[in-house]
């Protein structure tokens, strides 16, 4: 009698692991469907501010934070999308939101360098001040080296 319970058990073993191994490998591809269909539509938001179209790619940025709070890279072009349309305050806001969410963001010259911009925009000439030297630390491109250099001047005659 012990046998036939032993086996009874064993089998009942061996199903739970399968029908487990079966559940887990579809869910594990529906949820790959979906890092898919987020990832093509943050890459056509991208595109779309490339091509000067913000109503939509906002849109979308902002579904992808809501869904991706903690992604830096989302915050840092949804403020971004708000900085091209004019929108310095918001932009300000999502640029510091994505320091808060990643600081070693600070590192990436473009982000530094757009930060300043953003909050030379917003009149937070220290804060901008402070971003601009820091991005004279950092290997930016030689194109912007001038810019950088204005915007300092412009601070100090303003002070």
């Amino acid at each position: 009698m012990k046998e036939i319970y032993r086996k009874l058990i064993l089998l009942g073993l061996v199903i739970f692991i399968g029908v487990g191994t079966i559940y887990t490998y579809n869910a594990g591809n529906k949820q790959d469907e979906g890092y898919v269909k987020d990832y093509q539509s943050y890459q056509m938001a991208l595109a779309q501010v490339q091509k000067n179209e913000f109503e939509q790619p906002k849109k979308e940025l902002m579904e992808l934070h809501h869904t991706y709070p903690d992604q830096a890279n989302i915050t840092w072009n949804l403020g971004l999308a708000y900085a091209i349309e004019g929108d310095m305050e918001k932009a300000a806001l999502y640029y510091q939101k994505a320091v808060d969410q990643r600081p070693f963001i600070v590192q990436e010259p473009m982000f530094s360098l757009q930060f300043a911009q953003i909050l030379f925009g917003v009149d937070d000439f220290e804060t901008a001040k402070k971003y601009l030297e820091h991005c004279k630390t950092l290997a930016i491109p030689e194109e912007f080296v001038s810019s950088v250099d204005e915007l300092l001047s412009h601070i100090e005659t303003i002070k």
